[in-house]
């Protein structure tokens, strides 16, 4: 139900994350600045900001201003340069101003010069920041400063959640942050790793660090990238753990990239020359000076430098695994093995948490800080590989100009030739007749939209690059392409003959015993994470067979046509989380649903989507579209059983001919089973396409009563009502029922109005809501399966533990046990 699954969604998103994918999106949507409770009992505490007005508008966009406030029933925020309380957070830029500068005197720091300086250690970087404890005030007091304005104002959300949450007594656990409760200092190092611990007293007095409990997180990342293992070759250095870890499939794995990356080098300028930048005499990573222009040759003075094997592994010397260049007379450099030349150098990662904290975003394979490249290994991902291989060889050449992003993009898949499985020809006919295409002024525009599709643009930017004039890259791109030019090859390319003949009958399926499976925001807790193995095992305890899984884009209000995805930050619903955790639940025997949604922020919910003329819908419809085939390519490529193309869109299902439309794009895109995700308020009844999907999907929220009093007798009665609608709804399409959401919340008499969640806590009233439904469901011909709503991508979900819908751990959870276990057991 999404009006719920948006609160909670609001509650788990990480400060930082937040900020990143929603800062432009909901900036309209802002709270006041203070907020005083409806009925205080006794005195109110006040947390107080100090911030200046630059500084107190950046917090204003940030989460802890959009969604814990509003929910603050018995504190008072108040912010201003001079604002005082029982809880004090002072925020500014390094430089730190005087008054900051004279309150953290005493403390191992140094906040008046250009770089933050603790216990002797500089940090000067874009996007590092430090949150101190104020050990001898008088009150609780920190100091939040860095640069610049909304990285400070990030940091400073997580203090505030902790502070508001530590005043406040209906808030208290719900303040989960990264910052530990009890650190005394956390300085933000990159966007997931840092430094934090705890003050102690010198011998003389002083306050300084406390040696046991500081932990640094990217010294630590340093030691250990400086001990892994270089797997060397010409062209690429692929960076392992310690020898006896890596295995054959990474050395076929380097050779595979190093053979890849001669043949891209040699489209590139035509020779097997191109010109890139180097660093000269000095370690990957390490601050550059001048230029040096870099020579990639497959001369014979560089296979004279070939060992015996194409791959060898070796010791590089620490700090420097990819060499250095060596420059001749002619100011090149040959791209040569190990330290005499200095290769495209990728590390292996264990997983997706790792590669997030290193890199500060997470894909097959994507840019660091230390190395070109951080991949984690997946056979089925070799041509990602070799994609994010083009465009780093892309990123050291010399271009004539900055060609645009898209343009970019296409120029590293031209380069490369694999895309999801397939030459990215092969999908162009696909995208054509879907109408997937993106206009030329997307694929010209300075910056990513928000609702730009990579699956769906890239193969088109690749075939704009391809008809570019010239046989190189470096010809190719040697002027950026004009609008015009780019619209008439739009018009050549061409669709499939016939797109009926794409559509295959979809697989049947067995009764689906499904989980819907939220995803918990948070780098270390979301889909991609290795976390998510252990609650896919405790859903197959239960006797579930099925997940959905659910990707979010934010629409900023019901009437609003612009939609942003949210895939871009690691703490969100990424492309490649999403694919590893149905790659992974299909692996453990589970049948996936991939079910697309639409978070409306502010208590909306997509049931009010309604737009006030025709020409916002047609812009809500061209990006709505884009979204829902975005998701079809990727439920394709990721194996995914069903799709489902909407959720309780309730106010849109009106408008047939474009559902209609939508639907059968979708289906040259997706080859398995379809459905619509209605809403239980009407949409089974009133949806008209029923016939164009495969199954009616139902977000099954019907009361069971009307009265908190009713008895079992009474909701006997109304479960057997329910299943009676949605038996005569499979009579009148001729389609089986699947619940593609089933759920009560852990409240009194949760069978009055299964939608809500809040108020009296009783897990007896939700099991018993629960067992009462699905007796009356049995295994009925007509019902295609249920998945009860919800459980989230890390075990325990959401904290607080109040009258929500989760189920994991109350006496629900052996309701639907029983259920899956008995009731759904062989025929």
């Amino acid at each position: 139900m999404l009006r719920r699954a948006a609160a909670l969604l609001l509650l788990a998103l990480s400060p930082a994350a937040c900020a990143r994918d929603l800062r432009e999106a909901a900036v309209a949507a802002t709270p006041a600045v203070t907020v005083t409770p409806r009925a205080p009992a006794g005195p109110v505490p006040v947390l107080a900001i100090q911030a200046s007005e630059e500084m107190a508008a950046a917090l204003r966009r940030g989460s802890f201003f959009r969604w814990m406030v509003p929910e603050l029933k018995d504190v008072k925020v108040e912010m201003g340069p001079r604002a005082e309380g029982d809880a004090q957070v002072l925020v500014g830029r390094v430089p730190a101003s005087p008054e900051i500068v004279a309150r953290v005197r005493g403390l191992p720091v140094d906040l008046g010069g250009d770089a933050l300086v603790l216990d002797g250690t500089s940090y000067r970087a874009e996007g590092q920041a430090a949150a101190l404890r104020l050990p001898d005030a008088p009150k609780t007091t920190w100091v939040v400063v860095g640069r610049p304005v909304e990285d400070v104002a990030s940091l400073a959300d997580e203090v505030l959640f902790r502070l508001a949450a530590s005043l406040s007594s209906e808030t208290r656990g719900r303040g989960r942050r990264r910052m530990p409760v009890d650190a005394d200092y956390l300085v933000r190092e990159t966007p997931y790793m840092g430094r934090q611990g705890k003050w102690a007293r010198g011998s003389d007095g002083a306050w300084t660090v406390d040696r046991k409990a500081d932990r640094d997180e990217l010294a630590d990342w340093d030691r250990t990238f400086a001990a892994l293992t270089p797997i060397r070759g010409e062209r690429v250095t692929l960076l392992v753990p310690p020898a006896g870890r890596q295995g054959p499939e990474l050395i076929r794995l380097a050779a595979e990239l190093d053979r890849a990356a001669a043949k891209m080098t040699e489209r590139m300028s035509g020779k097997g020359v191109s010109t890139v930048e180097t660093p000269r005499g000095v370690p990957r990573g390490a601050s550059l000076g001048r230029r040096h222009r870099f020579h990639i040759s497959d001369a014979p003075r560089a296979r004279q430098h070939k060992r015996d094997l194409p791959l060898r592994l070796g010791d590089a010397p620490r700090g420097t695994p990819g060499g250095v260049s060596t420059v001749g007379p002619s100011g090149t450099a040959t791209f040569q093995i190990g330290p005499q030349g200095t290769p495209i150098t990728i590390v292996v990662e264990p997983d997706h948490v790792s590669q997030g904290r290193h890199t500060g975003e997470i894909g097959e394979a994507v840019p660091g800080r230390r190395a070109d490249l951080h991949l984690v290994w997946d056979s089925r991902d070799l041509g990602a590989y070799r994609y994010a291989l083009a465009r780093a060889l892309i990123a050291r050449a010399h271009l004539a100009g900055k060609p645009p992003v898209w343009i970019e993009r296409g120029a590293a898949l031209w380069l490369s030739g694999d895309w999801y499985g397939r030459p990215w020809r092969e999908w162009l006919p696909l995208l054509v007749a879907a109408r997937a295409l993106p206009a030329a002024e997307d694929l010209l525009a300075g910056d990513d939209a928000p609702d730009s599709s990579a699956p769906l643009w890239t193969p088109t930017a690749a075939a704009i690059v391809d008809r570019l004039p010239g046989t190189t890259l470096a010809e190719k791109l040697s002027r950026t392409p004009g609008q015009e030019q780019v619209a008439a090859i739009l018009d050549t390319l061409s669709p499939i003959q016939n797109p009926k003949s794409n559509i295959q009958n979809p697989p049947a399926l067995p009764f689906l015993a499904g989980i819907s499976l939220a995803m918990r925001n948070g780098l270390e807790e979301g889909y991609h994470a290795p976390v998510i193995a252990k609650q896919l095992d405790a859903f197959a305890a239960l006797g579930a067979n099925a997940v959905s899984v659910m990707p979010f884009a934010f629409q900023p209000g019901p009437d609003r046509p612009e939609i942003s995805y949210l895939n871009r930050g690691p703490g969100s619903e990424t492309d490649i989380g999403l694919i590893h955790a149905t790659r992974l639940a299909r692996e453990k025997g589970f049948h996936v649903l991939y079910k697309p949604h639409l978070w409306i922020p502010r208590g909306g919910w997509p049931g009010d989507v309604e737009m006030k003329s025709e020409e916002d819908w047609a812009r809500w419809w061209k990006s709505y579209r884009r979204y829902v085939l975005h998701h079809a390519f990727l439920a394709r490529w990721a194996g995914a059983d069903l799709f489902s193309v909407g959720c309780e869109l309730s106010k849109t299902v009106k408008r047939e001919a474009e559902w209609r439309d939508l639907i059968a794009a979708v289906r040259l895109l997706y080859p398995g089973v379809v459905t619509y995700s209605g809403n239980w308020y009407g949409d089974l009844e009133g949806v008209r396409f029923w016939d164009t999907l495969d199954v009616i999907g139902i977000d099954s929220y019907f009361p069971l009563a009307a009265t908190p009093q009713a008895t079992r007798a009474d909701l006997d009665r109304g479960a057997r009502e329910i299943a009676q609608r949605f038996a005569a709804a499979s009579r009148r399409t001729g389609k089986r029922v699947l619940l593609t959401e089933v759920g009560f919340a852990a409240h009194k008499a949760a069978w009055v109005a299964p939608h809500t969640e809040g108020g009296e806590y009783s897990e007896e009233d939700q099991a018993l809501a629960y067992q009462t439904l699905f007796a009356a469901l049995d295994r009925q011909p007509w019902l295609a399966g249920t998945f009860a709503w919800k459980a989230f991508s890390f075990p325990g979900g959401e904290g607080g533990g109040g009258a929500d819908f989760r189920f994991q751990g109350r006496k629900a959870e052996k309701a639907i046990q029983d259920y899956y276990k008995g009731i759904i057991g062989p025929p």
